[in-house]
């Protein structure tokens, strides 16, 4: 193949083409047919398109524009929502258009922490009969379950896969409000809590940094804002230590990765508040004992 004769063509086809790849507006994963929108507050719709692209949402009433920023990120904020009939929620660009179906606004809530928190809904059933009931009842067209990137109703295949302890949270709440529920878990078993805050939050907090200077000799402050210069003396100590055939300070603590993982790409979506579960584990951050979260 003459690859000067062909590169011309390639070039004039990416041309072409190369303007389509970019102007399609996307909307984050948390997004999709069969949402719960958190009612009676501001609700956030982010995503990415070109730089500089106006990008319109719509639901019910509203209609909400947002600039593309330089870094292709966009974020609008609807007004505070009421519950109604499921609606239609569109996003719409210069170029493209993405359309939500049978969405809903309610109560919103995340489920999150270790052991059963983690454990799933069809094997506790076998124990449960309580629990067995509220699956076998299903569909509930009015409990949503937010799972592998999208949000599904509450049936039988759905619910035995789910949290145990937040569908039977959630349903009762629905029970009791009489209003749509959306339900989202990161959860781990076996886990400490130290594992789900993040660096940020732990070391914004005056007793948890006072207590954790006091037992390690560095401030958490100094590792989570210069995590780089930080590991580089600590790694020099650490040879010092070896070679004076000493015992080596103590690393690092391991804070947030589980929040990184499990809860970091949710936010900022609207929610009324969190579930926790914690039963075992603490927080093993090294001078901190006490559960914190």
């Amino acid at each position: 193949m003459n690859i000067r004769t062909v590169s011309p063509w390639i070039s004039l086809v990416f041309a072409l083409w190369a303007p389509s790849i970019h102007a399609v507006v996307t909307v984050d994963r948390m997004f999709s047919d069969g949402m719960v929108l958190q009612r009676e507050q501001s609700v956030p719709v982010w995503g990415t398109a070109d730089a500089g692209e106006s990008v319109t949402v719509a639901f019910r009433e509203q209609s909400k524009k947002a600039t593309t920023g330089k870094d292709g990120k966009w974020m609008v904020k609807l007004d505070a929502l009421k519950v109604g009939p499921a609606g239609k929620l569109t996003v719409s660009g210069k170029a493209s258009k993405v359309e939500f179906e049978d969405v809903l606004v309610g109560e919103v809530w995340v489920g999150s922490g270790q052991s059963n928190m983690a454990g799933g809904a069809g094997g506790y059933a076998k124990r449960d009969t309580d629990l067995a009931k509220i699956i076998a009842g299903g569909p509930y067209q009015e409990i949503r379950l937010y799972a592998g990137s999208a949000w599904k109703v509450a049936d039988k295949a759905s619910m035995p896969r789910f949290s145990a302890i937040h569908l039977s949270f959630g349903y009762a709440l629905q029970q009791e409000l009489k209003v749509p529920v959306g339900l989202m878990v990161g959860a781990v078993g076996g886990t400490p809590s130290g594992r789900w805050l993040s660096e940020e939050m732990a070391a914004a907090d005056p007793e948890l940094a006072k207590r954790f200077k006091a037992a390690n000799g560095y401030a958490l402050s100094d590792f989570v804002n210069d995590r780089e210069a930080f590991m580089k003396e600590w790694k020099a100590k650490v040879e010092k230590a070896k070679a004076a055939g000493k015992r080596a300070p103590r690393g690092p603590a391991r804070i947030g990765d589980l929040y990184a993982r499990h809860i970091e790409y949710m936010v900022p979506y609207a929610i009324r508040g969190v579930l926790w579960d914690q039963g075992e584990s603490k927080t093993q951050i090294p001078g901190v004992p006490n559960q914190y979260v």
